[in-house]
């Protein structure tokens, strides 16, 4: 008798936590970000009245009797399923497209959340709506735009100059190749530093007694022109020109490497017949690759010898007689290319140099396999552009959660990107409140975190935020039957009574 009493207690008991449930749900159903939850029950222990007997020979089995003592709550589960986005035709609100998670907090302490009702606080801070910081990436290195391999992770602040506004104060440079050999010509990486003036800088290939004499030829090194003042030297020696493979530094300035300095040789060797051959060793510097084209030719009578170099094209004019006949000699035009510094030509001869002419249909090429690069008349320029600070007018988010400024003279720049943390089992969160999660041991870390929609995250949409998850249909229907089941336990225990009554009467 008493154990259909206590029965009916633990069924009134328990369907009112699943009320509980269902009555918070509904509450929530316009919160953004809510995860709604769900109640399973179990039965209780059983009393046993009589075990289990096998079957035998003469007698068969027998199951076992058992009568029940209730039941409880298995289990209160997290549904983490996406709720419906919204639009809010708020630029600063994104939603989460997929699974992921934005992830919030101060200092060491990482929470996550669904919501994604983003704003910027008096300092520059990106936080949320109820005053966490955001995780990711920010602007480290000043370039305008987020690349999370080299970009640094950290509570976002979009105030990259530390002024108290939010500014497109990243300088960016342009590299410009110019020149009678353009093509040979190659700038490394260019990093500027934050400035707010605009400066026009040249790297130009001079001639230079001090620099180091390049094989066959004179040295080829580039000299820094330009508006800016202070000291401007090179890395290696202090020096105001630049060899090739130097790289060049200031601390206003950033630093580029000049070329690659990596030497590349060409030889073409031309059998003049009786012994006497004329070998041309081209030198050159760089990674681009070059054809070297030789052209013999005779311009009349009466000319004297002489080599012109345009480009990577070297024309030997020759020597002629009042009859229109070559008196250049191989020895001759070896020595007259030789003394071209442009070309950086070594040239030797073997033979019998003085006996034998130079024929005027002679044309050769060769290939520069290595790349050929600067020569003498190259020039490498860039600038630096600082748009002079202006202040952001808008924010933005893209899909991937890249936070962009748009600013008063028009420009745009990535400031920042929002991280993501791909929480193994969301499931096993701890819920703080607030649409905040904190990580137990069964959910897993999202830590590191990762950009939007890579490693299974989903996408971001901005100008919309995440809604509750409740589904209103289930929840009246859950409503219902939790009622009812509360009725039909209350009945048990009021008809319990009655038979405790009736037995009561029984000593009158």
């Amino acid at each position: 008798m008493l154990r259909s009493l206590y029965s009916g207690v633990s069924g009134l008991r328990n369907h009112q936590q699943s009320m509980d449930v269902i009555g918070n749900n509904i509450a929530n159903v316009n919160t953004p970000g809510y995860k709604s939850s769900r109640v399973t029950f179990m039965d209780t222990l059983s009393q046993t009245l009589q075990g289990v007997q096998q079957a035998r020979a003469t007698m068969g089995g027998r199951n076992p009797m058992q009568i029940g003592s209730g039941m409880s709550v298995a289990a209160v589960d997290k549904n983490m399923g996406q709720g419906s986005i919204q639009s809010t035709g708020r630029t600063m609100d994104i939603a989460i497209e997929g699974k992921g998670f934005f992830i919030v907090g101060n200092n060491d302490d990482f929470l996550y959340t669904r919501v994604g009702a983003m704003s910027v606080d008096d300092n520059g801070n990106l936080v949320t709506n109820t005053g966490e910081r955001v995780y990711g990436w920010v602007d480290t290195n000043q370039d305008g735009v987020i690349d999370a391999s080299q970009d640094e992770l950290q509570w976002i602040n979009l105030d990259r100059r530390g002024d108290g506004q939010i500014t497109n104060a990243v300088a960016y440079a342009s590299p410009v190749i110019s020149g009678a050999n353009e093509g040979d010509a190659s700038l490394g990486e260019v990093i500027t530093e934050t400035t707010t003036v605009t400066d026009r800088w040249s790297v130009v290939a001079v001639d230079n007694a001090g620099g180091s004499v390049l094989p066959g030829g004179d040295p080829v090194v580039f000299t820094v022109t330009g508006e800016r003042s202070g000291p401007v030297t090179n890395s290696g020696t202090g020096n105001l020109y630049f060899e090739v493979g130097d790289t060049f530094e200031n601390p206003s300035l950033g630093s580029f490497t000049v070329n690659g300095g990596v030497a590349a040789q060409a030889s073409r060797t031309y059998d003049f017949g009786g012994g006497t051959t004329l070998t041309a060793t081209a030198d050159e510097y760089g990674a681009g690759g070059n054809d070297i084209n030789i052209t013999f030719v005779t311009k009349g009578v009466n000319q004297s010898l002489s080599v012109a170099v345009v480009g990577n094209d070297i024309t030997v004019n020759l020597a002629t007689d009042a009859a229109g006949n070559v008196t250049s000699t191989v020895s001759d035009v070896a020595a007259e290319l030789t003394a071209q510094a442009d070309s950086l030509i070594d040239v030797a001869t073997a033979g019998s140099p003085g006996t034998t002419t130079v024929p005027t249909s002679m044309l050769g090429t060769q290939y520069l396999a290595n790349g050929a690069g600067p020569n003498v008349g190259d020039s490498f320029s860039f600038s630096t552009t600082a748009p002079g600070g202006a202040t952001v007018e808008n924010i933005t988010f893209g899909r991937d959660g890249t936070v962009v400024g748009t600013f008063e003279n028009g420009t745009t720049e990535e400031i920042a990107r929002v991280a993501l943390g791909a929480v193994p089992n969301p499931e096993g969160l701890f819920s703080l409140g607030g649409g905040k999660f904190a990580e137990t041991p069964t959910s897993g870390s999202g830590l590191p975190p990762t950009v939007a929609g890579t490693d299974g995250t989903g996408t971001i949409t901005a100008g919309y935020l995440e809604m509750s998850n409740v589904d209103l249909t289930r929840e009246f229907t859950d409503l219902i039957v939790t009622q009812r089941g509360f009725q039909a336990n209350s009945r048990v225990i009021t008809t319990s009574d009655e038979m405790l009554q009736e037995l009561m009467a029984l000593k009158r």
